[in-house]
């Protein structure tokens, strides 16, 4: 996605951090209740399979439980315990006119 004011942030959440509390299959139809532990959010995930037994589109309830965040674009540096957006050995770059130098080398 190309960078604007008005674009927003999305993460989705990290799979290593979701728990499936239950999950329900029959009839061509798929129940996940998941928790994330980065956001604390708790949902259901609910879809129909395909002729081939996929699941092409999922919904989400509450609605807003589907990323883990979705905010504005900030310039400011995220908590190191921040696990929504920041994973393991994760960098930060500081803006600026040496930036791609440094990434280059």
């Amino acid at each position: 996605e190309v960078y604007s004011d008005s674009t927003k942030h999305i993460v989705p959440h990290p799979k290593i951090l979701l728990v499936d509390r239950e999950s329900q299959l029959g009839r061509g139809e798929r129940i996940h209740f998941l928790a994330c532990k980065a956001c604390s959010q708790e949902w259901a995930q609910q879809g129909k399979e395909d002729g081939s037994g996929k699941v092409t589109q999922w919904n989400f309830e509450p609605k807003r439980a589907e990323y883990c965040f979705h905010g504005e674009h900030t310039l400011q540096k995220f908590p190191k315990e921040d696990l929504r957006v920041r994973k393991p050995k994760s960098l930060d770059l500081e803006v600026g006119p040496e930036l791609q130098s440094r990434v280059n080398c």
